[in-house]
């Protein structure tokens, strides 16, 4: 490896393509000596041959997201811009809190005249801890009962039962309190059943265009694919790799249909 990459700097591309082939042999899963292969293909302009490495190096670990910013890059050269996009948007789900996944991703965007975003939905209530105390704050000119704002009171009671009750009950083996992917589902979902019980009872006149775009959401089957990429903290991120490996279909669905559109305004 050590050679392979000398030879590389020295724009020795065959000795370095022949040295990062010989430790492959010794173990098939060295994710790092295929995708250096591809990136020397890449290199020299033999896209067809670094794709081919890339493909590879996804193979033996689909999640890393190197190899899919790299095949992005030899698509791009190829002027095949939407199997680049596909690429782009696999690193971006491999690790979405990784900035140099999140930048291949962009940088696809700015060639193509694309504006990435995630929806806005604003949450008019603030929740902190500190020690078993958890305090909540309601902005009160941005709650009405007339758009259905009011509902969101309810998201910070249901952080607040989390907190300190439901956690230790849902993860017993984690002795420290974190925000988790189920505590925020569970909170938004509180508020859209409090929205759907005011609409039945004729409350609300004109929904408000964050409550609109949650209900469109959690319809979807998108929601928890939204909290993970769209408004994931340090204690959520640590959900990301198991809800991946179960629901990768709705993360790539999320991002064609919310990230790729500006938010969903397209």
């Amino acid at each position: 490896m050590k050679k392979g990459e000398a030879s590389f700097a020295q724009a020795h591309f065959d000795t370095s393509v022949k040295a990062d082939q010989r430790p492959l042999k010794i173990d098939p899963r060295l994710y790092e000596a295929a995708l250096f292969i591809g990136d020397v293909y890449f290199k020299t302009n033999r896209q067809a041959d670094a794709g081919r490495w890339f493909a590879r190096a996804v193979l033996i670990n689909p999640d890393r997201e190197t190899a899919y910013r790299y095949w992005g890059d030899s698509l791009m050269k190829q002027n095949k811009s939407a199997e680049a996009r596909d690429k782009f948007i696999e690193a971006f789900i491999a690790e979405p809190y990784n900035r140099l996944a999140r930048a291949g991703l962009v940088q696809w965007a700015q060639v193509n005249g694309i504006r990435l975003a995630h929806p806005e939905i604003n949450i008019p209530v603030g929740v902190s801890s500190q020690g078993n105390q958890t305090d909540l704050t309601v902005d009160p000119s941005r709650v009405n009962q007339s758009d259905g704002t009011s509902a969101w009171v309810v998201y910070g009671a249901a952080r607040a039962t989390w907190k300190n009750q439901k956690f230790s009950q849902t993860f017993p083996n984690e002795h420290i309190y974190r925000h988790s992917l189920a505590e925020e589902a569970e909170a938004l979902r509180a508020v859209l059943d409090t929205v759907n019980a005011q609409t039945r009872e004729h409350r609300i006149t004109q929904l408000d265009p964050s409550l609109a775009t949650l209900v469109k959401l959690n319809q979807e089957g998108l929601l928890e694919a939204y909290i993970l990429l769209g408004r994931a903290d340090q204690g959520i991120a640590q959900d990301y790799a198991s809800y991946r490996r179960a629901h990768i279909d709705l993360l790539r669905r999320y991002v064609s249909q919310y990230v790729m559109t500006g938010g969903g305004t397209r």
